[in-house]
């Protein structure tokens, strides 16, 4: 990984970027069968995070991330799993990785001395690719569920806090 810091009295900027490769090996045997999954994943990071301190008590952030993460063994290895008869799992050797992008900015106003003051920040996902499971019942209400990849999905959030601090 590589990165970038740079701090002064009212700018804090960080910037790491890296990647990172994984050979992954998924073995499993079940029922007398034997299952092997060999992949190679490339797994890129890029996050950035950037504070500007406006005065005493304010400042302003703001940050992006975009990661990459493995699906897991199960949700890989393309064996049907009957354990339990009303509900069969399996797996998916054509999966991708999870990629994702987040930001968020965010404002803040608060006199520590006094140890009041306020939060707002607005934070959401973009998922390029994102791993889902998906289940199907059958005219028996038997369930089979496996793993797929979506793409285009995303996710926001607003957060608020406010704290007073009193003395009794």
């Amino acid at each position: 990984y590589a990165g970038f810091t740079m701090n002064s009295e009212k700018i804090n900027w960080q910037v790491k970027s890296g990647v990172q490769i994984n050979n992954f090996d998924a073995n499993a045997t079940y029922m007398k069968e034997n299952y092997t999954v060999n992949k190679r994943f490339i797994s890129p990071s890029v996050s950035s995070n950037f504070r500007y301190k406006i005065d005493k008590s304010k400042t302003l952030s703001a940050s992006y991330n975009y990661s990459v993460s493995d699906p897991t063994a199960s949700q890989i290895l393309p064996y049907e799993r009957f354990n339990d008869p009303l509900n069969t799992y399996v797996g998916n050797e054509n999966i991708d990785q999870t990629k994702s992008h987040a930001v968020g900015i965010g404002l803040r106003n608060y006199d520590f001395q006094m140890r009041s003051g306020w939060l707002v920040r607005l934070s959401g996902n973009y998922y390029d690719s994102q791993i889902v499971s998906s289940t199907v019942f059958d005219e028996n209400r038997k369930r089979t569920t496996t793993y797929e990849n979506i793409a285009d999905a995303y996710s926001a959030e607003l957060f608020g806090n406010f704290n007073k601090s009193y003395k009794f």
